[in-house]
């Protein structure tokens, strides 16, 4: 049989795994914040594709041209079909 730790041991040895854990919280929140850092630029905030977007050659779709329809079929997209 294996001899019981004394009080002071036990408290040493939660305290130390205490702060390993609050290290692998610190850690965990730094790598976090870097990987979210990084997700944040999409291929909508292009500045190129945006500038492609909005001087498209030729004649704008007539959803497009027309703020009104474009709303009202925006509203119903997910509901209906057509």
């Amino acid at each position: 049989m294996l001899p019981s730790p004394s009080k002071a041991d036990a408290e040493t040895k939660a305290r130390h795994l205490h702060r390993l854990l609050l290290e692998a919280s610190a850690e965990t929140a730094t790598l976090v914040k870097t990987l979210s850092t990084g997700l944040q630029s999409t291929v909508k905030d292009d500045v190129i594709a945006a500038h492609r977007r909005a001087h498209r050659m030729g004649r704008p779709a007539k959803i497009a041209a027309d703020p009104e329809l474009q709303a009202f079929v925006n509203a119903r997209f997910d509901t209906l079909t057509f």
